[in-house]
């Protein structure tokens, strides 16, 4: 469970997290969060989105301790009620990705992904479609794609209501 202690109401409704991995340490406030089954094994785990841009935390328990993940701003863009979710690299660049947690480790596995400049021929910029680690077409790609985007999106809450 995830517990908040000491809490005023001086506060004003800011409740800051502290980061601390032996390396980096960081600050942010917790915007909204939801509750996503990511692997498909009957247990929700808990992601957070970290204001100022700092991204989500996904938490998971396993044999009583929870793991915690962090993933970039851009990580779970149109994350969907099945844990699936696009992560952009940028104008050119999307991938689609699942979530899987064992032995206290977070696999990600890419699902589909798109690369390039539509109409541009130069080999580092021309366009790559993939799904399921296989080329596809650009027809079977956009196929993928409005299947993903039909998929329900999942329901964040405000953490401050």
């Amino acid at each position: 469970a995830l517990l908040i202690q000491h809490v005023r109401a001086s506060d004003d409704g800011q409740y800051w997290c502290h980061f601390n991995d032996g390396h980096i340490s960081r600050e942010a406030v917790v915007d909204r969060y939801a509750f996503v089954d990511f692997d498909g094994n009957g247990v929700n785990e808990l992601v957070a989105y970290m204001a100022p841009d700092l991204g989500y935390m996904v938490f998971y328990w396993e044999q009583g301790t929870v793991y915690g993940y962090g993933f970039d701003v851009r990580w779970m863009e149109s994350l969907k009620v099945d844990g699936t979710h696009m992560a952009s690299g940028g104008a050119a660049t999307s991938a689609y990705y699942a979530l899987s947690f064992k032995d206290g480790k977070c696999e990600k596995t890419e699902i589909a992904y798109h690369d390039g400049i539509p109409g541009v021929e130069n080999s580092s910029q021309r366009e790559q479609y993939r799904i399921d680690g296989k080329a596809v077409t650009p027809e079977e790609f956009v196929k993928f794609r409005t299947a993903f985007e039909s998929k329900p999106d999942v329901k964040w809450i405000p953490f401050l209501t």
